[in-house]
């Protein structure tokens, strides 16, 4: 058997493990931004956002070519399935790092963000799994 069949077959612990791959890449790029800007201007919401924006555009690539296999697809059911879940994502994944930001000591915020988004993924591997690759 070939590993082209194997990848776009779709063993849980394959995928998993490349999900895990590409997301340790997002959130490198979506935690270095939000650290840089937060600790530029003290905010919490935006920085949050552009860290998530810089980690989507890159694992919506990743994911799609790489993790579950297949050409990106930057258009259609797809990719409409993908900004809907993103958006749900981004959403609990602000308010979470703004009360973070509010409640826990200075500082903490830069360790609750890693926290949050790993749960977050969590939940995405079986969206991304389940729903949005198989969008035609």
């Amino acid at each position: 058997m070939s590993a082209e069949p194997r990848a776009k077959g779709g063993h849980w612990a394959g995928q998993g493990l490349r999900y895990f791959v590409s997301g340790a890449a997002q959130f490198a790029l979506d935690w270095a931004l939000f650290a840089a800007l937060h600790a530029a201007t003290g905010a919490s919401v935006l920085p949050n956002v552009a860290g998530r924006v810089s980690g989507a555009l890159l694992g919506f690539a990743i994911n799609s070519r790489w993790t579950f296999g297949g050409a990106p697809a930057w258009h259609g059911p797809r990719l409409r399935r993908f900004v809907a879940f993103w958006l749900l994502q981004t959403t609990a994944s602000t308010l979470l790092v703004w009360a973070a930001a509010r409640g826990l000591p200075a500082g903490w915020v830069y360790a609750a963000k890693p926290a949050i988004e790993v749960v977050l993924a969590g939940v995405g591997f079986l969206v991304w799994r389940g729903w949005i690759r198989h969008a035609r």
